[in-house]
């Protein structure tokens, strides 16, 4: 919730530092048969990127409300670092 325009804890401003932790947190002691949720609610973007992740020249980004500044979390990374390859060996993510 914002007071003032400034944030009070209560629920954090999605930056991409937050939304990074909230990754880690989804993630955080998840074994091989549980099951983790996730929900985006947000903006995203297209960029013609071609840095061999995707088959086409382009990848995707959800962006956290600092992207301007701090950039866009792209699909490669939500897949590599934070959401997908963390993941044990048999448990599964719904997003």
């Amino acid at each position: 919730m914002l007071l003032n325009g400034k944030d009070n804890g209560a629920n954090p401003l999605p930056t991409r530092a937050n939304m990074i932790r909230a990754f880690d947190w989804l993630l955080h002691g998840c074994k091989s048969d549980d099951m983790r949720f996730l929900f985006y609610a947000g903006h995203g973007d297209q960029h013609l990127l071609d840095n061999g992740h995707s088959l086409d020249e382009f990848c995707e980004s959800i962006n956290p409300l600092d992207f301007i500044i701090e950039g866009p979390i792209y699909d490669f990374e939500l897949n590599e670092r934070w959401l997908v390859r963390p993941l044990p060996t048999g448990a599964k993510l719904f997003a």
